[in-house]
């Protein structure tokens, strides 16, 4: 189910006078503040459709996806009326037809657009395609926001105009540190999802001395064969485990106050939002390097995807070093993902 916000396009008063920038991506909860920021320097519109119930507040404009297979489509006419006097926008990723229909749209309309990258995976295998796509489409002087490090240098080589802007996250209440017995371990990520890999996670916590608690907060379409898996895992293990689903944002935040320790055992995925928001608790973090935004912690807690001895031998090196860590990511979040300096960041790329 997507939803559409049911706010009014823009409030005449707040947005008179401001410049009309689009944001063509779909709508998710960490992208909030970060909206609200932009919008004290533009009247702003997404366009896109969420999972996500939106706030009143965001103003957004239904562009409905139509998925074949792997690629994702929509309706070109649907965006081309919608865009009509906007002068900016800000297209997220250029891997599927439809944020390519949107560039070829804005350039049909004049509009000065700019691309938000994460990882360039796809690109990497294919990169006569990508040299295609930059000269026929995309143009090489297009302004790119980079969102990690790895997109940073690899689009690099193929366009003129790259800039570092990394997700912002709030700041928040940070976790006081409490020496237990029992290291309450926190996991975020779809329930039915086996690229979530939170099997390796209980395995490789089994396998350890230390005892653990677990919770894993996800959410879930329909029960698949690994959801199964991962509740027979669950049941078997030695330590205690939760899942607590479909919680909401306040519920969520509860979770990570409560928790010691943070990990993302995911096997691939472009840039988890939810390695920011445990650093931003002052929660030590680990993450597998599938996952983009693993570049935002010092890897030293790193693990190779998918390597459960590699996962249980930075478990080790963390756990006489929670202290440490805690402080260590909570530096990193406030100094190096404050929102009004990654926000200003964004304003120089795309004026």
């Amino acid at each position: 189910m997507t939803y559409q916000s049911d706010s009014p396009k823009a409030d005449k008063e707040y947005s008179y006078g401001k410049e009309k920038l689009a944001l063509i991506q779909d709508y998710h909860n960490n992208f909030y503040d970060t909206y609200k920021e932009l919008e004290k320097h533009y009247d702003l519109e997404m366009f896109g459709e969420s999972y996500f119930k939106i706030p009143k507040d965001i103003n957004n404009s239904l562009w409905e996806t139509k998925q074949i297979g792997r690629l994702y489509l929509a309706n070109p006419f649907t965006l081309y009326k919608a865009l009509k006097g906007h002068t900016k926008a800000i297209i997220k990723d250029f891997s599927q037809p439809k944020s390519v229909i949107a560039i070829l749209i804005c350039r049909l309309l004049g509009i000065k657009y700019t691309i938000t990258l994460q990882k360039m995976e796809w690109f990497n295998k294919r990169p006569l395609l990508l040299k295609l796509l930059i000269k026929l489409i995309i143009k090489k002087d297009t302004p790119i926001m980079a969102r990690i490090s790895e997109s940073y240098y690899q689009a690099s080589l193929y366009f003129d105009n790259v800039t570092y802007v990394p997700f912002a996250v709030t700041r928040k209440i940070p976790n006081q540190y409490t020496k237990r017995d029992t290291i309450r371990v926190l996991c975020v990520g779809k329930l039915n999802d086996p690229n979530k890999n939170h099997v390796q996670l209980i395995k490789a916590l089994d396998e350890s001395d230390q005892r653990f608690e677990l919770t894993i907060v996800g959410s879930m379409k329909q029960k698949t064969p690994y959801y199964y898996k991962l509740q027979k895992a669950m049941l078997s293990s030695m330590h205690t485990m939760y899942i607590q689903r479909d919680l909401s944002k306040g519920e969520i935040a509860l979770e990570y106050m409560r928790a010691d320790l943070f990990i993302l055992p995911t096997i691939r995925e472009p840039a988890n939002y939810s390695v920011l928001e445990a650093m931003s608790y002052g929660l030590p973090v680990i993450s597998s390097s599938g996952n983009g935004t693993a570049s935002y912690l010092n890897q030293f807690y790193v693990f190779w995807a998918n390597d459960k001895k590699s996962l249980k031998e930075i478990l080790k090196r963390i756990v006489p070093n929670l202290k440490t860590a805690m402080n260590e990511n909570l530096g990193l979040a406030r100094t190096n993902h404050n929102q009004k300096l990654i926000v200003n960041k964004m304003l120089k790329v795309i004026q």
